[in-house]
């Protein structure tokens, strides 16, 4: 794999970690409106979304160790979901 091949799979990562956090964004907003429309199914959702940013490959980096990395990715989660 080239350096380039490398480069465009880590941003493709981290593209995927970012939506994941949007709709984990949009799970938790959804739930913590008044009377939550199907609050059972909307806690179901953010646990699974939560496991999967868990384990999603993005934290598999050296660099994501460093906190400012994971507040970006929050930051930026928030943003895209403002977007939608």
């Amino acid at each position: 794999m080239t350096g380039r091949e490398r480069r465009g799979l880590a941003q493709a990562v981290e593209c995927c970690g970012v939506r994941l956090q949007a709709d984990w964004y949009r799970a938790y907003d959804a739930l913590a409106a008044p009377r939550p429309a199907r609050p059972t199914v909307l806690r179901h959702r953010l646990q699974v979304l939560s496991a999967r940013l868990c384990w999603h490959l993005y934290w598999s980096r050296q660099d994501v160790v460093v906190p400012a990395v994971r507040q970006e990715l929050r930051r930026q989660g928030r943003a895209l979901e403002r977007q939608r």
